[in-house]
């Protein structure tokens, strides 16, 4: 897991944490103590370190505490993960990566990047003609990548750096016209062997309604132009509670490219 992706899985926690706190605060107090005792299991209530039986018609009582116990272990896995990765941060935090180093050096990185071109010719001319970008809030373009793209999201840099990696040759935001809509995919990537031409779209704001549903349309359009998700058309969603990872894109990428 990368140094970002363990950061986002901290917050993550963070918020399951907060959320279960909240939960317990609604069960009795308390704890359920079950002893298997011949076919039967005992159900105990212990309460300031005393125990009490539970009898078998008081079981909503027990299924409340034996949910209440589930919720804890819960609590206290995510609480020792958030440890982990505090352990994790903190120790990385004056780490300086070697890959940013090497890419901080023009001659480095001008060689690294020849060496990544596609294998064609043909598509690595293709990947670096000029086209038509998308002009729309262009200073939203602030996360640079190793392929010379400046992109829009943390996400989109993952997608992109994994891409370029597989010497796999894409455009990044290059227009598309259908019919009389004019689009910029995320990602148009031509096929290392085959050469067909496929759309890329990471949607990263899944869980907001007016955005899935904006997402929605763009789809039923890309549909209609014969860009058909899981053929033609590439599809990722995120939302805050679940991130885009690096395996995910990596699984994509071996699905449809390698």
């Amino acid at each position: 897991m990368s140094l970002q992706e363990q950061k986002i899985r901290k917050q993550q926690i963070q918020s399951q944490i907060s959320k279960l706190e909240k939960q317990l605060t609604h069960f009795p107090k308390g704890h359920l103590i079950c002893i298997q005792n011949g076919k039967y299991i005992k159900m105990q209530h212990i309460l300031d370190g005393k125990p009490t039986t539970i009898s078998t018609k008081n079981r909503e009582f027990a299924s409340q505490l034996m949910q209440k116990k589930y919720l804890d272990a819960c609590l206290q896995d995510l609480n020792t993960e958030k440890k982990a990765i505090d352990a994790y941060l903190k120790q990385y935090q004056n780490y300086s990566a070697k890959v940013d180093q090497l890419l901080q050096k023009p001659a480095y990185k001008k060689m690294l990047s020849s060496s990544m071109k596609p294998l064609s010719q043909e598509l690595s001319d293709w990947a670096e003609e000029s086209f038509e970008t998308n002009p729309s809030h262009s200073d939203q373009l602030r996360y640079p990548c190793l392929s010379g793209h400046v992109v829009r999201s943390k996400s989109e840099v993952l997608i992109d750096q994994t891409l370029y990696f597989h010497q796999i040759p894409f455009r990044y935001e290059c227009q598309l016209k259908l019919g009389e809509v004019t689009l910029y995919p995320d990602f148009t990537i031509r096929h290392l062997h085959s050469g067909e031409l496929f759309v890329w779209e990471h949607f990263g704001k899944i869980d907001i309604p007016s955005y899935a549903q904006n997402a929605f349309q763009k789809m039923q359009l890309y549909t209609a132009f014969g860009y058909i998700p899981t053929i033609n058309l590439i599809t990722t969603f995120e939302t805050k509670d679940h991130p885009l990872t690096a395996k995910i894109i990596e699984n994509v990428i071996q699905q449809y490219f390698l």
